[in-house]
C-alpha cells in the first residue's frame, strides 16, 4: 500500500512552539476503489432585504463559494438560476447549483427581498421657501431719513450748511482670520494588520513551525494586498494575537503591506479547526480547502484556544 502524507503545521500553542493544521491524505486502492457519494457545500449564503438603491449595487455571487470533499474548490463551478430585476421592488428566488466530478449535486435556494427606498425626512419643508416679510419699522426708518434730508435750508448768506446726517467712512481694519492649526501628520506604517483598534506588525514567517515571538507571521503568502493571492497570518494567545478572539462576521480587518499599499477586508467567517483541520463543531468539515488552499485577493489570522484547537478568521 503506498501511503502519500501531506504533513502541514496549523496550530498556534498558548504559551510554547506551535504546530499548524496537518492533514494526511491517503491514496490506496481501498480508496480508488470506493465511490464518492458525498455533494459538494455551498457556503455564505443568506436569504437578504435590500432597498433599490443598494440591489443595484448587489452582486449573488459576492463570497459565495463552494468546496467538495475530493474534487476541492468548486468555487468557480457554481451555476445561478435567477430572474433578479434590481430595479423593481418585489420577492426574488436565487437558485445555485455545484456538482462534483462524481456527479453529486447540491443545490441552495436564495430569497431576496427588494423594498422601495426610505424617503427623507420632511424634505419638503426644509426646502419650501420662506418670504420675506418687512417688519413695522422698516418703513417709518426710511420716511425720517427722507424727511431729515428734505428739512436741510441754506443760512443766511447762502453757504451751504453740510449735514449732519452725512454718512461717516469707518475706516475699520479687517479681522485676520486665524490660521487653523494643521492636523498633524501621522506616519504609515508599513507591514501592519489593524482590527478592533489595534494595530499588529507581521514579518514574512512562511513555513515556520512557531509563530513569531511578538506581533504576526505570514505562514502563507506574501501579505501583499494587491496580488491577487491569500496570505494566512498566525500569531499568539496569549499575546499580540490575543484581540483574534474578539473578531465576528461583518468586523473590518485592515492590511497596509510591506510596499505601503493598504486593502481594507471584511470577515465572512469564523470557525474553530482541530490541529488536523477538522472543524471543531463539524466533523464532517475539512476546513483545509477553504483556508489554505482558496486562491484570490483574501487574508485569514489564526489563533489558539487550546492545545489542540484553533480559532481561525476568514476575510475577503
Amino acid at each position: 500500500m503506498n501511503t502519500l502524507k501531506r504533513t502541514m503545521l496549523f496550530s498556534i500553542g498558548l504559551l510554547s512552539s506551535l504546530t499548524f493544521l496537518g492533514f494526511v491524505t491517503q491514496n490506496d486502492h481501498s480508496r480508488a476503489e470506493s465511490k464518492d457519494t458525498i455533494a459538494p457545500k455551498i457556503e455564505h449564503i443568506a436569504d437578504c432585504t435590500l432597498t433599490l438603491k443598494k440591489a443595484k449595487e448587489f452582486d449573488p455571487l459576492k463570497n459565495v463559494q463552494a468546496f467538495d470533499n475530493i474534487d476541492g474548490n468548486l468555487t468557480e463551478k457554481i451555476t445561478l438560476d435567477s430572474y433578479l430585476k434590481k430595479d423593481t421592488v418585489g420577492k426574488y428566488r436565487l437558485i445555485y447549483s455545484v456538482t462534483d466530478r462524481s456527479g453529486n449535486k447540491t443545490t441552495k435556494i436564495r430569497t431576496v427581498t427588494i423594498i422601495p427606498d426610505e424617503e427623507t425626512s420632511s424634505s419638503a419643508e426644509q426646502t419650501a421657501p420662506i418670504e420675506s416679510v418687512p417688519t413695522e419699522t422698516e418703513a417709518p426708518i426710511v420716511e425720517e431719513a427722507q424727511e431729515v434730508i428734505e428739512a436741510v435750508e441754506p443760512t443766511a448768506d447762502s453757504t451751504p450748511v453740510e449735514s449732519e446726517a452725512v454718512p461717516i467712512e469707518q475706516n475699520v481694519a479687517p479681522t485676520a482670520e486665524p490660521t487653523p492649526t494643521p492636523e498633524p501628520v501621522i506616519s504609515q506604517q508599513n507591514a501592519t494588520i489593524s482590527f478592533l483598534g489595534v494595530t499588529i506588525p507581521f514579518i514574512n514567517y512562511n513555513g515556520a513551525s512557531a509563530a513569531p515571538a511578538s506581533g504576526a507571521g505570514t505562514w502563507t503568502g506574501t501579505g501583499a494586498v494587491n496580488d491577487g493571492a491569500p496570505t494566512h497570518f498566525i500569531g499568539h494567545n496569549p499575546g499580540d494575537f490575543a484581540p483574534v478572539m474578539n473578531i465576528t462576521v461583518g468586523t473590518p480587518i485592515t492590511v497596509v503591506d510591506g510596499q505601503g499599499n493598504a486593502r481594507t477586508y471584511t470577515v465572512y467567517e469564523v470557525l474553530d479547526a482541530y490541529d488536523d483541520g477538522l472543524n471543531a463543531h463539524d466533523p464532517n468539515d475539512n476546513t483545509w480547502a477553504r483556508v489554505i488552499d482558496a486562491g484570490g485577493e483574501r487574508i485569514s489570522l489564526q489563533t489558539c484556544i487550546t492545545d489542540s484547537i484553533n480559532r481561525i478568521v476568514l476575510a475577503s
